[in-house]
Order: C-alpha cells, then sequence, then structure tokens
C-alpha cells in the first residue's frame, strides 16, 4: 500500500504493486564458537537493490460509488503533498555493513534454545538523480535476541517431551536523509534480517500503518514445546507473548508530533514442522494505542520464518 499516516477515506483504496528485490554480500566470521557451532564473532557487508512499481489503484470494492470520487480525490492531493520519493514506485540501491556476535545454541532433542544474539549495522543509499524514487537515506540499526530454557525433558527416544524457553527480540532503528527517504525505510526495521515496521513488529495492530524515522520493538515470549512426532519432525507448542514499541514521526513530517508507545498481548499455538518453518494461530489484544478498525482482539493464522 502507499498509504501512511492518512486520513480515513483513504482506507477505501487498494493497489497492486509489483516488486523485485535483491541482494549480494559476504559474511566473514571473525571468532568461531563450538558451542553454538556459527561464528561467534561476524562482519557483514551486503548490496541491497530493489525495484517497486506501484500499479494504478482502484477503490475497494462494495464502496459507496457516491464517495468514490471524493477517495481519489483525496488520495491524488495526498500524493502531491507526499514527502518520500517512492510513492510511484523505486529503483533502490543501498549498502549495510556492520558486526554481528552470536552465543545461541540448540538442544536438538526439546528443541530450547539459549543464548544471544546480537548485531549493529548502518545502511546508507546514494543519491542518483537519474534513476525513479531517488533516495540519500542512512539508517542505524541495533538488534538483539536472548533464549532461556526453563525446562527441558527429552524422551529416551531423542523426541521432546515438554520444554519451555523464554525468548526476547529487541530492536531500536533510525533513519534520515539530507534529500528524500523512501517509505519502505520507515515502515520496516533493518539489519541483515528486515522486520516490518512499528504496527507489525508490535502484533494485533495493521501492517504498514505506523511509518516512523525512529522506533524501538521489544516481543517477549514464553515457548512451551509439546511432544515430538517423528524424532522431534513435527512439534506442537503453546506461546504466550507481551509486545512493547514506541515510535516517533515520520521523516519530514512538519506537525512536530511528539512520539508514543504500542503494546499487545496474546496468546496462540503452533506446529514446528522439521524445525525450520511454523503454522501458527494468535489471538492477539491490544494494550497501548487502537488499531485503525477499531477492533479489540484479532485473530491471526500465518505460515514462515520464526526469530
Amino acid at each position: 500500500t502507499l498509504i501512511a499516516n492518512s486520513p480515513s477515506p483513504d482506507r477505501n483504496l487498494e493497489f497492486n504493486m509489483a516488486s523485485f528485490r535483491w541482494e549480494l554480500g559476504i559474511r566473514q566470521g571473525l571468532l568461531w564458537s563450538d558451542l553454538a557451532r556459527a561464528n561467534l564473532l561476524e562482519a557483514f557487508l551486503v548490496y541491497r537493490g530493489r525495484y517497486d512499481d506501484y500499479l494504478e489503484g482502484r477503490v475497494f470494492w462494495g464502496t459507496d460509488p457516491a464517495l468514490r470520487p471524493a477517495i481519489l480525490s483525496e488520495h491524488a492531493q495526498w500524493k502531491a503533498d507526499f514527502l518520500g520519493t517512492d510513492g510511484e514506485g523505486i529503483f533502490g540501491t543501498s549498502l549495510l555493513f556492520g558486526m554481528s556476535v552470536n552465543t545461541v545454541s540448540q538442544e536438538q532433542h526439546t528443541l530450547t534454545q539459549d543464548g544471544v544474539y546480537a548485531e549493529a549495522s548502518l545502511e546508507f543509499s546514494p543519491y542518483f538523480t537519474a534513476v525513479p524514487g531517488a533516495s540519500d537515506f542512512c539508517r542505524l540499526n541495533l538488534s538483539t535476541k536472548f533464549f532461556q530454557t526453563l525446562l527441558a525433558l527429552p524422551l529416551r527416544a531423542g523426541s521432546n517431551r515438554l520444554s519451555i524457553y523464554l525468548a526476547d527480540y529487541f530492536s531500536a532503528d533510525w533513519s534520515d536523509a539530507k534529500k528524500s527517504m523512501p517509505l519502505y525505510v520507515m515502515q520496516s526495521f533493518g539489519g541483515t534480517e528486515p522486520r516490518f515496521g512499528l504496527a507489525e513488529s508490535v502484533r494485533g495492530f495493521e501492517a504498514f500503518s505506523w511509518d516512523t524515522q525512529l522506533k524501538t520493538v521489544n516481543n517477549l515470549e514464553l515457548r512451551i514445546n509439546g511432544p515430538g512426532f517423528l524424532s522431534n519432525k513435527i512439534v506442537p507448542g503453546f506461546i504466550v507473548y507481551y509486545d512493547l514499541g514506541y515510535g516517533t514521526r515520520f521523516w519530514g513530517d512538519p506537525s512536530g508530533k511528539k512520539g508514543s508507545w504500542l503494546s499487545s498481548a496474546g496468546t496462540g499455538l503452533y506446529v514446528s514442522l522439521w524445525d525450520v518453518e511454523y503454522l501458527r494461530i494468535y489471538v492477539h489484544f491490544p494494550l497501548i494505542g487502537d488499531r485503525l478498525d477499531g477492533e479489540l482482539y484479532v485473530l491471526d493464522l500465518n505460515f514462515g520464518l520464526h526469530f
């Protein structure tokens, strides 16, 4: 979506977008950890590129025909006033470099994790006037992950019987630009594994609804792994979480708006598949801040990787 911090009528617009992203880089180990079986200290340098082409927008199906001209007119004015450069698409290129420390290890029988992963990075994009969506942003990011086993009961056969552990993720992300800032930078956390921005990182809020120049988030989870099947290839689990985030205004916002907080709590069920991918269903409860639709809770079913 192109919409961010926009008046409510623009929620009746939808868009199609063609997006291509690529990256090429190197991660160089400086120290090795036998416990984690990974680099204890690592330096990285990554080139990133992306091409986004926003296709013609249209009013949501079912919108009152009498409201359509006003909605389209308001959106046209919003685009005219948009402070970023990628309102009509972008060809972006950037360099990311930084260092990471990793002491995380996983117990193969109980699927619990222990240790800390932390990385600090700087990403910058040079300004090229000849490309669409030209920008000159820089982004600083600090991200950490922490894991601590509380209970681990393996079966003799090597599968899990019951295990409980804490997982915590923290990220602080700041971006700035001299001439212009792409919207996607304000809608995401940077680093080697970019994440959705504040409204989606604090679970239970609508994605792309909170674009910020400075954002921080902390996700605290209690994970309970149940009995493993097929030698732990399939493991069901239960999760309880609390999320807290803080965000400031978006880049170039003349309103002088101060920062504010978002928080949510929730619970869910998940299935670990071959210890790589997860099928999860959550119930989210926003605690600080309001959803755009005003709902007091939301169900969320998703499939993908887990931190």
